[in-house]
């Protein structure tokens, strides 16, 4: 089964056409993505039409709702340009980081996998994360150097040594 991808940048414009060119840039990526193997979830194809059609009278949060569900059942989170400027965005941000769902930004494409890497980049992934959090958990206040990746010192292990 392909890992699922979730595309995450502004939809709302101050004009009918900058929503317009939302969605066409987002619809870019979908098929971006759809060409490197995975399967695509894209809030701004998803939601367009019926937004457009008949549901303008529901209001930003239903939309983001929606969005955040369907983020939840998603292996990575992609940022496209401008994800800043979108209060969304923002929280689809957030809420990636606080259930540790991989996020790639547009800047990064050479690091973003194809579909048939994912699980070994994954795997990968989950390691140094998991080093991080044991790292900031035990180790919060030490000063980590690491000379040809052999040899890790504090500044705890520094002081120690000075005692000799």
């Amino acid at each position: 089964m392909n890992p699922v991808i979730f595309i995450s940048g502004p939809y709302r414009g101050k004009t009918l056409a900058d929503i317009e060119a939302n969605v066409e840039e987002a619809a870019r990526w979908f098929e971006y993505f759809l060409r490197k193997g995975w399967s695509v979830i894209c809030p701004h194809t998803n939601s367009h039409l019926p937004a457009s059609f008949c549901c303008f009278g529901y209001g930003h949060e239903i939309w983001l709702n929606n969005a955040l569900a369907l983020e939840a059942r998603s292996n990575a989170v992609f940022m496209k340009e401008r994800w800043r400027q979108s209060s969304g965005a923002k929280k689809e941000w957030r809420f990636a980081k606080e259930h540790g769902i991989p996020i790639f930004h547009h800047t990064q494409l050479s690091r973003i996998p194809r579909a048939e890497e994912w699980q070994e980049w994954f795997f990968n992934w989950q390691r140094t994360q998991n080093f991080k959090e044991v790292e900031e958990r035990y180790l919060p206040n030490a000063d980590a150097t690491c000379k040809d990746g052999l040899q890790v010192e504090t500044q705890a292990e520094e002081a120690d040594s000075g005692n000799r």
